[in-house]
């Protein structure tokens, strides 16, 4: 043979022999073959490195008192090579020895079906049948024992992938704002937000293949362990977790006219958040966290926010306090439906005047209305004041999606003579119920507006208390308002409980300070009769409604404030803030 063409025929020997090498351990480290970070083929004959990265363990999502709410639990998933013992005699013995004992450990196949699936994969020159999938350490360390796969991936076959998987042990509770990572867009909750500290940082193997008269041998030539991610330590309490989720379930589960709902509860000083539910109906009529209302959905509150407009023009001196009294004309606002409220007041009381504190009691729009008009003359003053008793629009929130206030700016298109008047009883603006919460959590705090937050720190896999990252309490704003506006618009929050629209909590375990809100909503446009005229009715005269009830208790000596709002379907039944809301808060508030 000439030298040239033997030189040629070496050179095609070695790439072939690569490319075995390539074919047969495509599968090492298991699931680690989708994270190849590089590999080298060198230039000597029959020897390959290849890197690989080695997963670091996510960090846990804890509660407030350190219970596990998320974690990464190892996972396997066993494959075999059928082709890597060459000897047969030794195949034809402990084949037969795998397929009896592997059939007791997983009996999907008895012993003679196993014993055929493995002649079968030898003989068509199978290196990677699937075994069994998504097992766990001791199962894996079990099959790891049995004959053949004792021998290892080289020696018998043996093939196991490892991963993590994301378990949750308190199942559904909290499952919205615990939420889930995404590779290319911003992920959801806290392991969405979090994703970055919750990864860590993957390690790397270098192993060396090499291959010497047909037998290939591997060895490991370098090794980087990973570092697992931070630990989150959200505020969260699971007992509070638990009794508002089944609070909000029993209230919207028998009533498929109701389509969601959502509540909060936080702690007065802290703005630490200690439950926070987000249930749907969903197609088959079940109830799933699968969209956090709480913070995604901007709507317009209704009566509950018309204690901002009672806390502005106390503050603004535009009334002197809640006893004072107007004149009721039958609740006839301009360009406004006539109040139906008033109409009862009138009936039942005789009068033709009426206290903002009766009116407030009633969620009075006809009195509500008369409030804001008080600001007719400017009306820039009054929505910037209104903005002002809101969560700050550049707000970093611990969970990536809540929407702004939006509210409807004077001479501009969308402002008309209704808009004022109506802004004063919660229409004209929306915003989300944590923006509600957090106004009433001003007022039980003493005008100190806090941030509310669902992670208290980051915590380091090893405990070291030097890498520990602490967020906690922050005021977003030192006085929001006078002590005097304070202690007379709760007056007022605790007479709606006393005896107006909130009375379902007037027996409470602990005595409540709150409103009532309900309020119709736009409908969807394909929904919508006249759009112009009337976006909230549909052709047959439904409606969709939400309900709404915030507040705080004890009301003496607050330590919790509460929102909970319910959405409905397109319906011709009202859904009332003073029902099934104000129930749910009162559920909760007992089962402290």
């Amino acid at each position: 043979m000439n030298k040239p063409l033997k030189i040629t025929l070496i050179s095609l020997g070695g790439i072939v022999a690569l490319l075995l090498l390539a074919i047969m351990y495509l599968s090492f480290d298991g699931r680690s073959r989708l994270n190849v970070l590089r590999h080298r083929i060198f230039s000597k004959q029959g020897e390959m490195i290849k890197e690989y990265a080695i997963p670091a363990r996510r960090g846990r999502i804890l509660a407030a008192d350190g219970s596990t709410l998320a974690e990464s639990v190892g996972r396997y998933d066993i494959y075999m090579d059928c082709c890597v013992v060459e000897d047969e005699d030794k195949w034809a013995d402990e084949s037969r020895a795998l397929s009896r004992e592997i059939a007791l450990v997983l009996p999907t196949r008895s012993a003679p079906e196993w014993w055929t699936y493995f002649q079968d994969a030898r003989q068509n020159g199978k290196k990677y049948i699937p075994i069994v999938k998504d097992i766990d350490w001791p199962m894996k360390d079990s099959l790891a024992k049995l004959p053949l796969f004792r021998d290892g991936q080289f020696g018998g076959g043996f093939i196991s992938e490892h991963y993590y998987a994301r378990e949750f042990p308190y199942d559904s509770l909290a499952r919205r704002t615990l939420g889930y990572p995404r590779r290319e867009t911003p992920g959801v909750g806290i392991e969405g937000k979090y994703n970055i500290a919750l990864s860590g940082v993957n390690g790397s193997q270098t192993v060396k293949f090499t291959t010497s008269n047909g037998v290939v041998r591997h060895k490991e030539i370098g090794r980087q362990d990973p570092i697992p991610g931070y630990d989150v330590r959200t505020t969260l309490d699971m007992h509070l977790q638990a009794k508002a989720d089944s609070a909000l379930r029993a209230a919207i589960g028998p009533d498929e006219t109701l389509h969601a709902g959502c509540m909060v509860l936080m702690e007065v000083k802290t703005g630490a958040i200690k439950a926070i539910v987000n249930l749907n109906r969903t197609e088959d009529g079940s109830l799933k966290e699968n969209y956090n209302y709480a913070i995604g959905r901007s709507y317009e509150p209704g009566d509950v926010v018309s204690t901002m407009t009672l806390s502005a023009a106390l503050q603004d001196h535009l009334i002197n306090s809640l006893d004072d009294e107007i004149a009721t004309f039958h609740g006839q606002t301009p360009n406004l439906p006539q109040d139906l409220h008033i109409l009862d007041y009138e009936r039942s009381t005789g009068k033709r005047d009426i206290s903002i504190l009766e009116g407030f009691k009633r969620s009075s729009h006809y009195v509500m209305a008369d409030v804001a008009l008080r600001y007719k003359d400017t009306p820039q003053y009054y929505t910037e004041g209104m903005m002002a008793l809101c969560l700050p629009e550049d707000l970093d929130f611990d969970i990536v999606g809540l929407r702004d206030v939006d509210i409807v700016e004077p001479g501009t298109y969308y402002w008309t003579e209704t808009s004022l008047p109506s802004m004063g009883f919660g229409y004209a603006w929306t915003m989300t119920p944590l923006h509600v919460l957090a106004f009433y959590n001003t007022l039980a705090s003493g005008g100190k507006m806090m941030k509310p937050y669902l992670v208290e720190q980051l915590e380091p896999y090893d405990g070291d208390p030097k890498g520990f990252v602490a967020y906690g309490p922050k005021v977003l704003k030192e006085k929001v308002l006078r002590p005097d506006v304070i202690a007379e618009v709760t007056r007022g929050l605790k007479a709606c409980v006393e005896d107006g629209t909130a009375k379902a909590l007037k027996d409470a375990k602990y005595p409540v300070a709150g409103k009532t809100g309900t309020a119709r909503q736009i409908l969807p446009k394909d929904e919508q009769t006249d759009p112009d005229k009337d976006p909230y009715s549909d052709s047959k005269g439904r409606h969709q409604y939400a309900a709404t009830f915030a507040g705080f208790f004890p009301a003496d000596a607050p330590q919790y404030s509460i929102v909970c709002t319910i959405f409905t379907n397109t319906t011709a039944k009202p859904a009332y803030g003073g029902d099934m809301p104000a129930k749910v808060v009162k559920d909760v508030v007992n089962s402290l």
